[in-house]
């Protein structure tokens, strides 16, 4: 009993430090690792298939579960407490509590066991490469532990203990396992899951017959559900081979962006109906008052001269929200740099990247004075040398639009790789358009 003090100390500390990680990586990216769920076991007792003699020459006896009267649909329960590693690999921490029994071929003898267990395993989910958010995921599993027994081997006949002197079995022992499973996603917070362990343990007096040679093995199918410690999107849902963005942060920029869009245009709306009501009245005060025509046109002038400048400014604002929407993972240039961002490993400019370099364009020919710098950047991944041949064709993709778009070369200047990341692939994989007098 000792020992699992011990064991369910390390494991209660184990949770705090996992949740603190967990809500550190929520705090700064938005995702979900840490869940804490319960389950229902049934255990089955599998022949072990190794018939050992002992000194004596008599065979070793071998039980198997839902084998005559005396044996039952064996029943246990346990929590367990995982944590995402990454989208495909999760660690987990598991206590179960359950029963055995099982009879030998010939059904005269059988045995009850009490087991009590704790272990680790990973978990590797079966994802494919697409960039959708998951459901079902099925997942392979290994598993390592410890456990108690407390088994009596008893005659079917009058149910009396084998051993008058020495009725029950008690003791510990080391099992491991593998096996497979599958989970499926209600929400960003609550999992079911269903999985089966193939489990080989070390020690025959398992099932109440200690052979000193055979070890025993048991098959165990569970079903649960774990609730997870904080409310952002489970790691588990997001794509392999997606970023660490969740959809409900790209959703909220995007509503962001919309609100301050909406706000905008109801502005300008009530500045220009400011601007009609003004002219209006001026007409109406140029029949009554014909001397101060000169003093009214002239503000008239002025208001719309500030209309204008107004309409301008809207406009860059408008062009600074497109090209947020389009940065994505919620980054913002300062106002002289807009950013172009690429796929992994990629040279080629998305329908969004046409648009940027339709509006940087549009920018530079209402700006004659206007020149502009591109700087081309990889992220940390990859070789050097390809990485400098990827900002090569990076920076000519630009180029070759904004010559296609017929900006004069002499207006394109170029600048040199800084040699420093921002430590985020999907922001280091851009070419930056810096403007310059």
């Amino acid at each position: 009993m000792k020992n699992y003090r011990i064991i369910f100390v390390l494991l209660s500390i184990t949770s705090i430090v996992f949740d603190s990680f967990s809500q550190a990586f929520e705090k700064e990216q938005g995702i979900g690792r840490l869940f804490l769920g319960v389950q229902l076991n049934n255990q089955y007792d599998l022949l072990q298939g190794v018939k050992e003699f002992k000194e004596t020459g008599v065979p070793a006896l071998d039980f198997r579960g839902l084998n005559g009267s005396k044996t039952s649909f064996d029943l246990g329960a346990g929590a367990n407490l995982i944590y995402f590693l990454s989208p495909v690999l999760s660690a987990e921490l598991t206590y179960n509590y359950g029963q055995f029994s099982g009879a030998t071929e010939d059904k005269v003898l059988y045995y009850n066991s009490v087991s009590n267990e704790v272990g680790l395993g990973f978990n590797l989910s079966l994802k494919s490469a697409r960039t959708t958010d998951y459901k079902w995921v099925p997942y392979l599993r290994v598993n390592t532990g410890i456990g108690t027994y407390n088994a009596t081997m008893r005659f079917a006949s009058d149910d009396l203990p084998l051993s008058r002197t020495n009725p029950t079995l008690k003791g510990s022992t080391f099992l491991y396992g593998y096996g497979l499973g599958m989970r499926y996603h209600f929400s960003n917070r609550f999992h079911a899951f269903v999985q089966t362990d193939f489990n080989q343990v070390g020690s025959d007096a398992w099932d109440g017959n200690d052979n000193g040679k055979d070890g025993d093995r048991f098959l165990r199918t569970s079903i649960g559900l774990r609730f997870g410690l904080n409310k952002k999107q489970n790691r588990d849902q997001v794509a392999a081979w997606q970023g660490s963005v969740s959809k409900q942060e790209l959703t909220y920029l995007q509503n962001n962006v919309d609100s301050a869009s909406r706000a905008q245009d109801s502005n300008l709306k009530k500045t220009a109906k400011a601007a009609e009501d003004l002219r209006k009245g001026l007409e109406k005060i140029e029949l009554e008052r014909k001397s101060e025509n000169a003093v009214l046109l002239n503000r008239l002038k002025s208001v719309e001269a500030q209309l204008e400048n107004f309409k301008r400014q809207e406009s860059n604002n408008i062009l600074k929200l497109d090209s947020t929407i389009t940065l994505q993972k919620g980054f913002k240039a300062n106002e002289s740099v807009v950013s172009i961002y690429f796929a992994t490993g990629s040279d080629k400019l998305s329908e969004e990247s046409q648009s940027i370099l339709n509006n940087v364009l549009r920018v530079l020919n209402n700006t004659p004075e206007l020149k502009i710098i591109l700087t081309s950047y990889t992220d940390s991944r990859g070789l050097s040398l390809f990485n400098s041949s990827l900002r090569a064709r990076r920076s000519k993709s630009v180029l070759g639009v904004l010559k296609g778009l017929n900006l004069d070369a002499s207006r394109i200047l170029f600048g040199e790789w800084p040699g420093t990341y921002l430590g985020q692939h999907e922001l280091d994989r851009r070419v930056d358009i810096k403007f310059i007098k």
